[in-house]
């Protein structure tokens, strides 16, 4: 793995040195066995300060303070595969709690987005400043930390599914039309939430090329969906959770 670092003056919310990913190679033979998800931990643990991964834990990554945001210069599409697995990891470990007061201020916004019910009030996108905080804190780029955030969406939604097929099944559920009910209206909230927020923004110019009429736009925006959401399912593990109509 190549690293480029360079200095970032207007960055927000603070100017500091922006690590980029320039080249990553496995050889054949060692890929599929986890090593490029090694080095992307490896380099994230730098930029943040972690620590290794030796049993006694005493030695500490040599890291620099001033490094903001880490990145990657145009990748491909197997890595943008793997980045996304690592950073929706990294995500997830933001909700562990402690009583550092950085910390607390992460909570409090994560608490605002937490999945709470099945009627889609929890389903509100994450503002530009909270995922700027996010990203800061992750060191990933505002992109990256709505791709994880749209990962762990799905992951709680897939919960949600689960636990109402256990209501289900104990009685709690009229019929399996109510079930269905349930799982199409979860999918249509997380579908809004994800086409509006993010992939009508990011691929905004990719879209207007597409057509010129808004069935021919919204046929691409549903295209582009239709893959974000396929790669979120392959890295959480599971099939299809849901098939709503557009």
């Amino acid at each position: 793995m190549t690293l480029f670092t360079f200095y970032s003056p207007f960055k927000k919310p603070k100017p500091g040195n922006v690590l980029r990913i320039c080249q990553a190679l496995i050889l054949p033979p060692f890929q599929r066995q986890g090593h490029g998800k090694a080095m992307m931990t490896c380099l994230y643990d730098y930029a943040r300060g972690g620590r290794s991964n030796k049993e006694d834990d005493s030695e500490s990554y040599i890291h620099d303070d001033n490094i903001v945001e880490v990145n990657v210069e145009d990748p491909a599409p197997g890595f943008s595969y793997m980045r996304d697995s690592v950073d929706y990891c990294l995500f997830e470990q933001l909700f562990v709690r402690d009583k550092d007061r950085r910390q607390k201020e992460i909570q409090e916004i994560l608490d605002q987005y937490l999945l709470s019910d099945d009627n889609g009030s929890s389903w509100k996108p994450l503002t530009d400043h909270h995922a700027m905080i996010l990203a800061d804190e992750a060191k990933i780029t505002k992109v990256q930390i709505q791709i994880a955030f749209e990962i762990h969406k799905l992951s709680r939604m897939n919960a949600m599914i689960r636990e109402s097929e256990i209501k289900w099944k104990k009685g709690g559920l009229n019929s399996t039309s109510s079930l269905e009910e349930k799982r199409n209206n979860l999918f249509r909230e997380y579908r809004l939430m994800v086409m509006k927020k993010r992939l009508n923004h990011t691929y905004k110019e990719e879209i207007g090329a597409h057509g010129s009429s808004k069935a021919e736009k919204q046929a691409k925006l549903s295209e582009i969906f239709e893959d974000a959401y396929q790669r979120y399912c392959s890295i959480l593990g599971y099939n299809e959770i849901s098939r709503v109509p557009s």
